[in-house]
């Protein structure tokens, strides 16, 4: 008796035997031959079936395996892929890997982008962030580094910028503030006259200089005048500084 498909006799056997999982064996035959990659097959099989995207099966395989998350696989696959940095993949058997967003990354094998830290920025299919250089900025989440403003400076990797104390200036996206020379000054945050794309003018606006010997009026510090609403500007300042900024203005005989 010739044995059925999925079954296999040796030579003077009287019976026919399941062919194991993961083998199949045409009608007649004398044994099992394992199932090619990215093929399965269960016991008693005449034939092996592919495996879809996203499953995979090494050489004689029972069954198809998922891909776990941060990997992918073609049909037919002996093995799952991982996915490379700027790529992810969520699901369990999944057949490609999706590019992250901009301001996000990913590394190798990942599944989920993250976003990049304040300080640091990455345009889209990223594998890591880049720290803004000096004279920029970002926030959480960014896709690029934003310019420091005259008279605000910031070092690298900074998540804002920060203002330029009374007496010093800082060029259009500085790493520091440098102090004005003898008979110039500036206001807290202020970069001077000018805007870009010219930064060389940015410079400390004209001051005056004191002379104890002459005669005249005697110099008792800086004065100012609230007239009403211009009295806001002063919430314009970082708390830190509102209360310098009131001591100059208005404190006899300081600064």
């Amino acid at each position: 008796e010739v044995c059925s498909a999925g079954t296999y006799s040796l030579p003077g056997s009287l019976h026919c035997f399941l062919c194991g999982p993961g083998h199949f064996a045409q009608a007649g035959s004398g044994d099992c031959s394992p199932c090619a990659v990215g093929t399965f097959a269960p016991m008693g099989s005449e034939r092996c079936t592919a495996c879809i995207a996203g499953r995979a099966a090494p050489l004689g395989s029972s069954l198809c395996e998922e891909c776990v998350a941060g990997t992918f696989s073609l049909a037919m696959a002996s093995s799952c892929m991982v996915c490379s940095a700027g790529r992810f993949a969520a699901f369990v058997g999944s057949s490609a890997c999706d590019p992250c967003e901009s301001g996000t990354y990913a590394p190798a094998g990942s599944g989920a982008c993250m976003a990049c830290d304040p300080g640091k920025y990455a345009p889209n299919s990223s594998g890591q962030c880049s720290t803004c250089p000096t004279g920029r900025h970002a926030s959480r989440g960014s896709d690029h580094c934003q310019s420091c403003n005259a008279g605000r400076f910031s070092v690298a990797g900074s998540s804002e910028c920060q203002a330029c104390s009374a007496g010093k200036f800082a060029l259009f996206e500085s790493g520091h503030c440098a102090w004005c020379a003898a008979g110039r000054s500036a206001a807290i945050g202020l970069g001077g006259v000018g805007s870009p794309p010219q930064p060389s003018r940015f410079e400390c606006n004209e001051g005056f200089t004191l002379d104890g010997n002459a005669s005249g009026r005697t110099y008792d510090g800086h004065g100012a005048i609230s007239a009403g609403a211009t009295s806001r500007l002063l919430f314009d300042y970082p708390s830190t500084y509102q209360e310098q900024i009131l001591d100059f203005l208005f404190l006899p005989k300081f600064g």
